[in-house]
């Protein structure tokens, strides 16, 4: 179980075919004819977050293909740029809130200039542990659609360009056809254990693995899935935060395709609201090419894809008021036969966590609550008032 998920996609929502935010959209183009520039990234809590300068100053956005662009309210209002209007937008889950749009004239990333895009408006700081990323917005794919841009997550560089022919792509790459959905989105159509899913999402606004949906979970349990386990708790953050007393799964699948790409022995994720999803965590195995106008992404395999191991404590933690609590259990894992949800965690090893402030809890969300390196840990919690202590081990709940 990975403690800490983001999920911050987002769509605006159109009420109706006519919406004027579905049209703003598709608006945006590039300022050069002929272009290729390559910029660095950082990684923050395993997302992308690149420079990008607008008026001539120069802020962090988190570059997310699942989304749309957003400004912060704050820089919203530094800018001053006036709201075009409003609409409903929803998160990963669902959740939808009543946001203004703008129109932002111009964003230049590395030597590219984008121009005439549009943006939703949100408060990052609504939701405490998005404000830990400390960014100015994101870049969403209605900007990304007028480019082509190029993953190089070993180099931690990005190279964008008009075309594919100033790109170097062996031609032992595998590649998928992607579809273009609402706000340039795109998606592809996988094999799981044979059976064909659509529509999943490639987004790197989420910072782990694959999600797999709950129906396609639960048709192949016990059939052609064969190792999972439960747990309950909170799910993921998404834009507008957690979804509490949720029921997910991890499980271990045989194989899936990708156009011409197999990978066998992936761990999945699937949980209530969410959809089909392709996150950062697996595509940083490979160089990742992702071309709008030709509707394909590319991989370069980067270094062969290990089988992965569920080896974990069984347990996830979160935040509020300056309290570390427990959120969520792995069924019949080591940490279900002592812990339980809500429980507050004052110590672990040797570190005092009784009272935490949010810039030590943005630190605990880069670097974790315990070291991972070790597959044994001294957890002290607070339940009912009582002082308790407990030695966990890590285990392998599937092989």
């Amino acid at each position: 179980m990975k403690n800490y998920l983001y999920i911050i996609s987002l769509i605006v929502l159109c009420s109706c075919a006519g919406s004027k935010a579905a049209k703003y959209l598709k608006q945006g183009n590039v300022l050069e004819k002929n272009f290729k520039t390559t910029i660095p990234f950082e990684y923050r809590n395993g997302l992308i977050v690149i420079k990008v300068q607008i008026e001539g100053e120069t802020y962090d956005f988190i570059l997310d293909t699942g989304a749309s662009n957003v400004l912060s309210k704050e820089l919203n209002a530094k800018l001053g740029i006036q709201p075009l209007d409003s609409e409903d937008v929803g998160d990963v889950y669902g959740d939808t809130q009543r946001l203004e749009y703008t129109k932002i004239n111009k964003i230049k990333i590395g030597g590219v200039n984008f121009l005439e895009t549009v943006a939703a408006i949100s408060d990052f700081n609504s939701v405490t542990s998005l404000s830990c990323l400390d960014v100015d917005g994101l870049i969403g794919s209605n900007l990304m659609r007028n480019a082509v841009w190029d993953f190089d997550f070993k180099k931690q560089t990005i190279t964008i360009t008009d075309t594919e022919s100033n790109l170097k792509i062996p031609a032992n790459h595998k590649e998928s056809k992607f579809y273009i959905g609402y706000a340039g989105i795109p998606s592809i159509t996988t094999k799981v254990n044979g059976m064909t899913v659509l529509n999943n999402m490639i987004d790197f606004g989420y910072n782990g693995g694959i999600v797999l949906p709950l129906k396609v979970f639960e048709k192949q349990k016990n059939k052609r899935i064969k190792k999972w386990v439960k747990s309950y708790g909170e799910g993921s953050t998404g834009l507008y935060g957690k979804k509490k007393n949720i029921t997910s799964y991890d499980s271990k699948i045989d194989e899936i395709k990708i156009g011409n790409l197999t990978v066998k022995n992936r761990i999945v994720y699937s949980a209530p609201f969410m959809e089909n999803i392709f996150g950062l965590g697996f595509f940083k195995n490979y160089r990742v090419i992702l071309n709008w106008k030709i509707k394909r992404i590319k991989m370069v395999e980067v270094s062969p894809l290990k089988d992965e191991l569920y080896l974990n404590y069984g347990f996830s933690y979160s935040y509020e008021n300056s309290l570390i609590y427990v959120s969520a259990l792995t069924e019949n894992s080591n940490a279900s036969k002592y812990l339980k949800i809500g429980d507050q965690i004052i110590a672990v090893n040797d570190k005092n966590y009784l009272n935490t402030p949010l810039d030590k809890w943005c630190k605990i969300l880069e670097n974790g609550l315990f070291d991972e390196n070790k597959n044994e840990t001294i957890i002290t919690i607070i339940r009912n008032g009582k002082k308790k202590t407990f030695q966990l081990e890590k285990e392998a709940l599937f092989n």
